[in-house]
């Protein structure tokens, strides 16, 4: 029921495309894609009654087709679409069980066991759907509002001394391309191309942009208890999805929440959540902290875990956008231009910028994760396509390449990740603090954590710790910081008078006191996340006791300091 008329692209992927069971008919009539860079075509499952006419795609492909196990397994794309006065570098017309594609009047390399008719030939009419409309409407002149449609086909083989003459003439210019038409036509404005001088679009939610905090819903830290307002901050913690996901509707809320995922043109729970709507559902479900930290790779490709270089940059929505921006250099490992470690990504820090503003106006916490060690530790698919592995940046990050996958399998960069004395990455990763830092510098209701999962040496923590002072004296702000790391760390840091100043909440993850009563501490800097740790020791769960023994421990040696508990599961 949508009519793409004279629409031009130049450099496109899948310029001409519809999506997921896309309803007929939709119709891309007097099209055209120059230099195209993928084929135009029904790209998800089973889009029906999808017209192409007069569509020319220079460069690429039209395809109504099978596309398998691509994007997800989108299996068949295309049911009882037509395809009518087309060109292209491969026509591609098959049709499914119970249906059929037609393609008519096509001119390019035709493949497939769709209806054909007319190959390398023209058809009439010129425009199955300008004539269909007059069809409907009872004569030519109704659908005279279209205007003309394609070129109109004539005999030149044997022309006359007149008419060659008019065709000599005719040829010493260059033939009247689709942009000309849609530039030259009527007096409208044209539409800005470069995004220069256009104003923001508005937003419902404009004015939660205050980031302001209301006093009675700020948090502080005051006598070793966090606080909203004058309130004790009770609640669930909820850390949002940061792999996985596809966008058929049907599926793609079963994958839940997450802050920095974004869809194209779709917005909603498992495409790019409304941050209002997400923030008064933690309010409903009695969530009161939300826990965040960078996604694990960036399109849903990797999903299956390989650790193959991708041929093309095809990338496959949702996407967990990451905090560093593409340079526009070079081709990382998933095809895409490679990561700039100095430039970050402004889409995502302005959706966390903004989940901090509605945590500050609604009393809700945003417990900002520096770093994922995920990426760093285990399957070496999560070190694949990591912005910081040296094929993927510009920056010289100095890690070993190829990667030594240990077994052709696992990989372990941490030792090198969290190496300070490295000079390139002891300057980029000090950037990279100072902006998760400037981010909110503005928002009372934030919380800086190291990580999760973090089981990095005493080191990094000193020298995350430092930036963090650094800043904190350059800028005069104040920063809410959480202490998450192994016992000994945590110990060393908190009895170290400089250091432990700066702390303000102690977060018990990655040790515990078992059922059993045995503590379970494996050390820093050991090369092993929690899990691994956790299967390799076989501790306890650890029991209601056992958290609050925990929990009084450090709050008896540290009272001015918050403490939360969040033990680990046993694998």
């Amino acid at each position: 029921q949508t009519l793409f008329l004279r629409c031009w692209s130049e450099g496109g992927r899948h310029d001409f495309s519809v999506g997921h069971c896309a309803a007929g008919p939709n119709a891309f009539v007097a099209c055209e894609s120059s230099g195209a860079l993928d084929f135009s075509g029904p790209i998800e499952s089973w889009a029906s009654g999808v017209l192409y006419d007069n569509v020319h795609i220079d460069g690429s492909g039209l395809h109504l087709e099978n596309r398998w196990g691509a994007d997800q397994g989108a299996g068949w794309c295309a049911a009882n679409g037509v395809i009518w006065q087309a060109t292209a570098a491969e026509i591609r017309c098959l049709s499914p069980p119970g249906a059929a594609n037609r393609a008519t009047g096509v001119w390019g390399a035709c493949t497939g066991d769709g209806v054909f008719d007319q190959v390398n030939e023209f058809a009439e009419p010129v425009s199955l759907f300008r004539s269909q409309l007059a069809a409907r409407l009872g004569s030519e002149a109704a659908a005279a509002h279209l205007g003309p449609i394609g070129r109109r086909h004539f005999g030149a083989t044997n022309p006359g001394v007149a008419r060659a003459k008019a065709l000599v003439d005719a040829s010493n210019r260059a033939a009247t391309t689709l942009r000309e038409v849609i530039e030259s036509a009527g007096e409208r404005e044209p539409i800005p191309v470069d995004g220069n001088g256009v104003p923001e679009a508005p937003t419902p939610a404009a004015a939660s942009r205050d980031r302001s905090s209301p006093s009675e819903n700020r948090l502080t830290l005051t006598g070793g208890r966090l606080l909203v307002g004058d309130r004790p901050l009770r609640g669930e913690r909820f850390t949002p999805i940061w792999w996985r996901g596809n966008i058929r509707p049907g599926e793609a809320p079963s994958f839940g929440a997450a802050v920095t995922r974004f869809v194209p043109g779709r917005v909603g729970r498992g495409f790019t959540d409304d941050l209002d709507v997400l923030t008064d559902d933690m309010i409903a479900a009695g969530v009161a902290i939300l826990e965040h930290h960078h996604g694990l790779w960036y399109d849903r490709r990797r999903d299956d875990h390989t650790r193959v270089r991708r041929a093309n940059g095809n990338v496959t929505p949702p996407f967990y956008e990451q905090p560093f921006a593409r340079s526009g250099e070079g081709t990382a490992w998933d095809g895409l231009s490679k990561y700039d470690l100095t430039r970050f990504n402004p889409w995502y820090w302005s959706r966390l910028r903004r989940c901090a503003d509605l945590c500050d106006r609604k009393g809700l916490v945003l417990l900002n994760q520096h770093y994922f060690q995920h990426n760093l530790l285990e399957a070496g698919a999560h070190w694949a396509d990591f912005p910081w592995r040296s094929a993927n940046n510009i920056n010289d990050t100095g890690f070993p390449e190829p990667p030594p996958y240990a077994g052709d399998k696992r990989i372990f960069q941490a030792h090198l990740f969290y190496d300070v004395t490295h000079p390139r990455r002891r300057d980029l990763h000090r950037r990279y603090v100072r902006q998760c830092l400037e981010n909110f510098a503005d928002n009372a209701n934030v919380i800086h954590s190291i990580g999760a999962e973090f089981t990095g040496p005493l080191e990094f923590v000193e020298f995350w710790i430092d930036t963090i002072a650094e800043w904190k004296r350059e800028t005069g702000k104040p920063a809410l910081v959480s202490l998450s790391c192994t016992k000994d760390v945590q110990d060393a840091i908190l009895a170290d008078p400089a250091r432990a100043a700066a702390i303000s909440v102690i977060d018990i993850r990655s040790w515990w006191y078992g059922s059993d009563g045995k503590l379970h501490a494996p050390a820093g800097g050991q090369n092993l996340s929690p899990r691994q740790h956790a299967r390799r020791l076989r501790p306890r769960r650890p029991s209601a006791e056992s958290r609050r023994r925990a929990v009084l421990e450090y709050r008896e040696r540290h009272p001015g300091k918050a403490v939360l508990f969040d033990g680990q599961p046993v694998p």
